[in-house]
């Protein structure tokens, strides 16, 4: 038994479909702008991380060294002491290798 003025069964089916349909659509829409907004944000932020690394990438100048291409070429002025100290250092170890093989009986 129908009620005056009530729809009949398909119709009320198919106007509940339509209703659900439509407001699956709009928060499918509203989702899909919600990731736009997401997806520019994480880009800003990631090219505003790269713009803020890229003054470190710069090269160092020589500029605060005044013995930059001194070091570079080896004409330091105390290169001279510094190699009798790596000659005097190599002397040394080869002075404990020897003593070494000598009590070792080789």
């Amino acid at each position: 038994m129908r009620l005056p003025g009530a729809l009949p069964a398909s119709e009320e089916v198919l106007g509940l479909f339509s209703h659900i349909l439509s407001t699956v659509t709009t928060l499918t829409a509203l989702i899909n702008h919600r990731k736009n907004l997401n997806m520019k944000l994480y880009l800003h932020l990631l090219i505003a991380s790269m713009l803020l690394s890229l003054p470190a990438c710069e090269q160092k100048s020589n500029v605060n060294r005044p013995n930059g291409v001194r070091d570079a070429i080896g004409s330091r002025p105390y290169e001279g002491m510094r190699d009798a100290a790596e000659d005097a250092g190599d002397a040394v170890k080869e002075a404990g290798r020897d003593i070494k093989d000598a009590v070792n009986g080789s």
